[in-house]
């Protein structure tokens, strides 16, 4: 795959900002790719539901399938990992079968403070929901991933079961208070749904206190005769300081905070290498501008404008994280792991140490900044006429706020710091307008969703909730990165590369 290729797939994993997506009305489409292991799994299914009426062993399966020698390898792989999975369950006598024929379902557990819960079940399965008994749950936990049989049915469409079998274990870590029995403790899980307490031997605690806040990393999980056994591996704090129930929340989904030495020293060495700027477009003379939310840290991306005869030269300036993050270093694959940066009323958990997402990454006014540009060719009537896309160098200009510009757009300004651009706003907010309109009338569909502003105070309380008006600055800045994920789409299609689709279903 050649840089250009390269460049765009980084960009688009790392930013997910205006590059990967496209308006359609399918679905979730991906051109060209196509998941072996997924239809490998399909195939298997198929001819067990069309050939097999009885579960069997791997040997009996692979000839009833016509599996050849050199693929009996890979094909005993694979039935163990769709056990594992959940979409053929094994049996006495390492024999292996469809759950339906067995009356077997299977499922995430989800429990109940009182002890009973309801097993969602699997994709493959066409049944609801269902309902497990506190006396049958076989000590599975809240998120297992099981298998239930349905024993009974009281009312239509309402099964009841029993957990026979726990696929896989999904809680390693859960947040709890700390309570003192003696040298050892217990922690009552913060989470209802977790209906075991934890046990915690007296060698354990970390010298946690009676109605501390605690995580705790499960080492023994239920059986029939014991509690689940835990270790207190950190100490949150108070059980009524919003930090502390802050950080329960995240480690309830599981947010990896923090980053690793290694991972911090690759972030610092790369930081300080933006490297030959020769192959790049200079485009620091350029009037470019971020505009972002009123507390927003990272700028992920610049606009500009320019006059084109009878149209306009659209350029849109995404920083270019790939340059930064090598493919398979340790920064690729922890940003792998984390899959997004998670925002809190007044917080981020980063993808990527703030040296990069804040610093290096960031396109800061009067800072040379690396990027991948795209520049669209508009008529007077809004129709894209060309796209080129560049690697490119950039300098923005200012750092704007959305309230800022849909007031210099509404109320004009005299002061000398806003004259250079206010003839460049007027004209992005012409032609955005023309774009929205124009977008309306192929039959797009308005998502103007309320979005809340959630002001935190000084203790971490919350102080005021308030509905984020969407003004003309929002709608500037959403037309400018639906015409760029429109133009990036089609030329990447055009180019015969993969690419993928976020379709809205009609």
């Amino acid at each position: 795959m050649g840089d250009y290729k390269r460049s765009i797939f980084k960009n688009l994993r790392y930013l997910g900002i205006a590059f990967p997506l496209v308006i359609g009305y399918q679905g979730f489409h991906i051109y060209h790719s196509v998941n072996l292991m997924k239809l490998t799994d399909v195939r298997i299914l198929a001819l067990l539901k069309k050939k097999i009426s009885r579960p069997m062993k791997i040997s009996e399966l692979s000839k009833q399938l016509g599996v050849t020698e050199a693929d009996h390898r890979q094909f005993r792989n694979r039935i163990k990992d769709m056990a594992v999975q959940g979409s053929l369950i094994k049996i006495r006598g390492g024999r292996y079968g469809l759950p339906d024929e067995m009356n077997l379902i299977t499922g995430k557990l989800h429990g109940h403070p009182n002890g009973f819960g309801f097993v969602i079940p699997d994709k493959h399965h066409e049944t609801n929901d269902v309902y497990v008994h506190q006396k049958c749950m076989n000590e599975a936990m809240h998120q297992d991933h099981v298998v239930v049989r349905v024993e009974s049915e009281k009312e239509p469409g309402r099964p009841e079961g029993r957990i026979i079998k726990i696929l896989q274990r999904n809680t390693p870590n859960l947040v709890g208070t700390y309570q003192t029995f003696g040298r050892d403790g217990w922690v009552i899980p913060t989470e209802g749904k977790h209906f075991h307490d934890v046990f915690i031997p007296g060698k354990n605690r970390k010298d946690a206190k009676n109605g501390q806040v605690v995580d705790v990393k499960i080492e023994t999980y239920p059986t029939r005769h014991q509690p689940p056994v835990g270790k207190v591996i950190e100490i949150l704090g108070k059980s009524n300081d919003p930090q502390v129930e802050v950080q329960s929340i995240l480690r309830k989904f599981g947010v990896r905070q923090g980053f690793q030495p290694k991972i911090i020293k690759e972030a610092k060495a790369v930081a300080k290498d933006i490297g030959s700027l020769q192959n790049r477009k200079d485009l620091t003379d350029l009037m470019t501008f971020t505009i972002d939310g009123e507390r927003a840290k990272d700028f992920d991306d610049a606009v500009s404008l320019e006059h084109l005869g009878e149209g306009y030269r659209l350029g849109v300036h995404i920083a270019d994280v790939s340059h930064f993050v090598e493919e398979k270093s340790h920064l690729d694959e922890e940003a792998f792991e984390r899959g997004t940066s998670v925002y809190y009323a007044d917080g981020v958990v980063p993808m990527l140490p703030e040296i990069l997402s804040n610093e290096a990454c960031s396109l800061k006014p009067k800072e040379t900044r690396l990027t991948l540009s795209t520049f669209i060719d508009f008529d007077r009537q809004g129709n894209p006429l060309a796209t080129q896309i560049h690697k490119s160098v950039i300098k923005s200009k200012r750092r704007f706020t959305y309230n800022e510009v849909a007031k210099l757009l509404e109320q004009g300004s005299d002061k000398e710091s806003d004259l250079p651009f206010m003839q460049t706003l007027s004209d992005m907010h012409h032609l955005s307008q023309t774009l929205r309109k124009r977008r309306f009338k192929n039959g797009s569909v308005d998502f103007n969703m309320p979005e809340s502003d959630i002001l935190i105070d000084e203790e971490g309380k919350v102080k005021q909730i308030s509905i984020v008006e969407q003004n003309a600055a929002h709608q500037l800045i959403e037309e400018f990165m639906l015409a760029t994920n429109q133009a990036v789409a089609l030329s990447l299609h055009e180019k015969d590369i993969p690419c993928i689709h976020r379709i809205h279903e009609s």
